[in-house]
């Protein structure tokens, strides 16, 4: 069972390096940072960043697959 499908089909799997990863993985680490100020527990942190980034890639999924010319 693939827990990260969404990076996945994007030819990328999540190995903590930034380097060769798919635009919106890139995007999509860029966002987990800028939101990691909003944790109420930040030692560790109460959620897990690579389900954020998951989230973040769904929902690009999603507008594809619902707003026309996407």
């Amino acid at each position: 069972m693939d827990i990260t499908p969404e990076h996945t089909k994007r030819g990328s799997v999540d190995h903590g390096s930034v380097g060769d990863l798919h635009p919106e993985i890139v995007a999509a680490y860029d966002y987990v940072d800028s939101v990691l100020h909003t944790a109420d527990v930040t030692t560790p942190y109460a959620w897990h960043g690579w389900a954020l980034r998951e989230a973040f890639l769904a929902g690009i999924s999603h507008a594809r697959a619902t707003v026309p010319n996407k």
